[in-house]
Protein backbone atom coordinates (compact mmCIF):
# COMPACT_ATOMS: atom_id res chain seq x y z
CA UNK A 1 0.00 0.00 0.00
CA UNK A 2 1.77 3.48 -0.82
CA UNK A 3 1.30 6.57 0.72
CA UNK A 4 0.45 9.42 -1.41
CA UNK A 5 0.85 13.26 -0.85
CA UNK A 6 -1.46 15.62 -2.29
CA UNK A 7 -0.32 19.23 -1.36
CA UNK A 8 -3.16 21.49 0.91
CA UNK A 9 -4.09 24.35 -0.93
CA UNK A 10 -2.47 26.99 0.50
CA UNK A 11 -4.41 29.56 3.15
CA UNK A 12 -4.63 33.18 2.39
CA UNK A 13 -3.11 34.13 5.69
CA UNK A 14 -0.52 31.83 4.74
CA UNK A 15 0.09 33.04 1.22
CA UNK A 16 0.26 36.57 3.08
CA UNK A 17 2.96 35.54 5.16
CA UNK A 18 4.95 33.56 3.10
CA UNK A 19 4.77 36.73 0.41
CA UNK A 20 5.77 39.26 3.26
CA UNK A 21 8.64 37.13 4.39
CA UNK A 22 9.60 36.93 0.70
CA UNK A 23 9.30 40.70 0.08
CA UNK A 24 11.68 41.75 3.27
CA UNK A 25 14.14 39.25 2.03
CA UNK A 26 14.01 41.17 -1.68
CA UNK A 27 14.16 44.25 -0.49
CA UNK A 28 17.07 43.27 2.50
CA UNK A 29 19.37 41.35 -0.83
CA UNK A 30 18.61 44.67 -2.75
CA UNK A 31 20.82 46.56 -0.06
CA UNK A 32 18.20 49.13 0.20
CA UNK A 33 18.83 50.68 4.20
CA UNK A 34 16.52 49.67 6.76
CA UNK A 35 15.61 53.57 7.11
CA UNK A 36 14.41 53.56 3.25
CA UNK A 37 11.59 51.46 3.34
CA UNK A 38 8.72 49.47 5.31
CA UNK A 39 7.30 46.31 5.20
CA UNK A 40 3.97 45.35 7.34
CA UNK A 41 1.05 43.63 7.90
CA UNK A 42 -2.02 46.37 8.21
CA UNK A 43 -5.78 44.97 7.91
CA UNK A 44 -6.18 44.56 4.42
CA UNK A 45 -2.98 42.67 3.99
CA UNK A 46 1.03 44.38 3.04
CA UNK A 47 1.94 47.60 2.86
CA UNK A 48 5.60 48.18 1.44
CA UNK A 49 6.54 51.60 2.05
CA UNK A 50 9.68 53.09 0.00
CA UNK A 51 11.25 56.12 0.34
CA UNK A 52 11.16 58.53 -2.90
CA UNK A 53 14.70 58.56 -3.32
CA UNK A 54 15.21 54.53 -3.23
CA UNK A 55 12.73 55.09 -6.79
CA UNK A 56 13.17 58.50 -8.36
CA UNK A 57 15.38 61.73 -8.87
CA UNK A 58 13.72 64.39 -7.77
CA UNK A 59 10.80 65.88 -9.90
CA UNK A 60 11.35 62.70 -12.11
CA UNK A 61 9.28 59.67 -12.89
CA UNK A 62 12.09 57.64 -14.52
CA UNK A 63 12.92 54.62 -12.28
CA UNK A 64 16.37 54.51 -10.71
CA UNK A 65 18.86 51.25 -11.43
CA UNK A 66 18.40 50.10 -8.10
CA UNK A 67 14.17 50.73 -8.27
CA UNK A 68 14.23 48.93 -11.50
CA UNK A 69 15.79 45.56 -9.98
CA UNK A 70 14.06 45.75 -7.01
CA UNK A 71 10.61 46.46 -8.74
CA UNK A 72 11.64 43.63 -11.47
CA UNK A 73 12.40 41.14 -8.23
CA UNK A 74 9.00 42.38 -6.65
CA UNK A 75 7.27 41.97 -10.10
CA UNK A 76 8.56 38.05 -10.64
CA UNK A 77 7.51 37.26 -7.11
CA UNK A 78 3.97 38.42 -7.77
CA UNK A 79 3.58 36.70 -11.12
CA UNK A 80 4.77 33.45 -9.39
CA UNK A 81 1.57 31.52 -9.43
CA UNK A 82 1.33 31.05 -5.24
CA UNK A 83 1.13 34.84 -5.05
CA UNK A 84 -1.72 35.28 -7.74
CA UNK A 85 -4.77 35.94 -5.83
CA UNK A 86 -3.18 39.12 -4.72
CA UNK A 87 -3.81 42.82 -5.80
CA UNK A 88 -1.51 45.64 -6.44
CA UNK A 89 -2.43 49.31 -5.42
CA UNK A 90 0.81 51.18 -6.04
CA UNK A 91 0.37 54.45 -4.52
CA UNK A 92 2.37 57.93 -5.13
CA UNK A 93 3.10 60.59 -2.70
CA UNK A 94 4.90 63.84 -2.10
CA UNK A 95 5.48 66.17 0.07
CA UNK A 96 3.87 69.66 0.34
CA UNK A 97 6.60 71.57 -1.52
CA UNK A 98 4.80 72.94 -4.71
CA UNK A 99 6.24 71.78 -7.54
CA UNK A 100 5.54 73.65 -11.29
CA UNK A 101 7.58 72.28 -14.26
CA UNK A 102 6.24 72.05 -18.40
CA UNK A 103 5.17 67.93 -17.40
CA UNK A 104 3.82 68.29 -13.68
CA UNK A 105 2.09 71.19 -12.98
CA UNK A 106 1.56 70.25 -9.61
CA UNK A 107 2.07 67.50 -7.04
CA UNK A 108 -0.65 65.47 -7.75
CA UNK A 109 0.14 64.58 -11.30
CA UNK A 110 3.66 63.98 -10.35
CA UNK A 111 2.33 61.36 -7.61
CA UNK A 112 0.17 59.86 -10.41
CA UNK A 113 2.92 59.64 -12.81
CA UNK A 114 5.37 57.79 -10.50
CA UNK A 115 2.90 55.37 -9.85
CA UNK A 116 1.54 54.93 -12.86
CA UNK A 117 5.50 54.51 -14.10
CA UNK A 118 5.78 51.30 -11.58
CA UNK A 119 2.99 50.01 -12.74
CA UNK A 120 3.92 49.58 -16.53
CA UNK A 121 7.13 48.30 -15.26
CA UNK A 122 5.33 45.69 -13.38
CA UNK A 123 3.23 44.95 -17.09
CA UNK A 124 6.34 44.76 -18.72
CA UNK A 125 7.86 42.29 -16.12
CA UNK A 126 4.61 39.91 -16.81
CA UNK A 127 2.47 41.06 -14.21
CA UNK A 128 -1.23 40.69 -15.75
CA UNK A 129 -2.55 44.36 -15.75
CA UNK A 130 -6.04 43.40 -14.36
CA UNK A 131 -3.67 42.58 -10.87
CA UNK A 132 -2.69 45.96 -10.30
CA UNK A 133 -3.94 50.05 -10.06
CA UNK A 134 -2.04 53.28 -9.99
CA UNK A 135 -2.85 55.39 -7.26
CA UNK A 136 -1.80 59.46 -7.22
CA UNK A 137 -1.72 61.36 -3.52
CA UNK A 138 0.11 64.40 -3.85
CA UNK A 139 0.69 65.70 -0.75
CA UNK A 140 -2.55 64.94 0.55
CA UNK A 141 -1.78 61.62 2.76
CA UNK A 142 1.46 62.51 4.78
CA UNK A 143 3.28 59.54 7.13
CA UNK A 144 4.65 63.04 8.83
CA UNK A 145 2.51 66.50 9.19
CA UNK A 146 5.21 68.01 10.84
CA UNK A 147 7.29 70.83 8.39
CA UNK A 148 10.66 70.48 7.16
CA UNK A 149 13.12 68.35 5.40
CA UNK A 150 12.58 65.05 7.87
CA UNK A 151 8.81 65.07 7.25
CA UNK A 152 9.30 66.09 3.49
CA UNK A 153 11.92 63.12 3.03
CA UNK A 154 8.81 60.28 5.20
CA UNK A 155 6.50 61.97 2.85
CA UNK A 156 7.95 61.74 -0.75
CA UNK A 157 7.49 57.66 -1.43
CA UNK A 158 5.71 54.98 -3.12
CA UNK A 159 4.04 52.36 -1.52
CA UNK A 160 2.53 48.72 -2.67
CA UNK A 161 -0.75 47.56 -0.99
CA UNK A 162 -1.24 43.83 -1.66
CA UNK A 163 -4.59 42.83 -0.90
CA UNK A 164 -6.93 39.75 -1.56
CA UNK A 165 -9.94 42.01 -3.03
Amino acid sequence: MGVTSESAPVSYEESLFNLLNNAIHIVESAGIPKENYSIEFDSDGIVMEFLGKTFFEPGSVKLTKDSENLVLQIGEELHSEKFKLFYIDVEGHTDDIPIKSKYYPSNWELSSARAIAVVKFLVEQGVPANRLAATGFGEFQPLDARTGEIANRRNRRIEFKLTQR
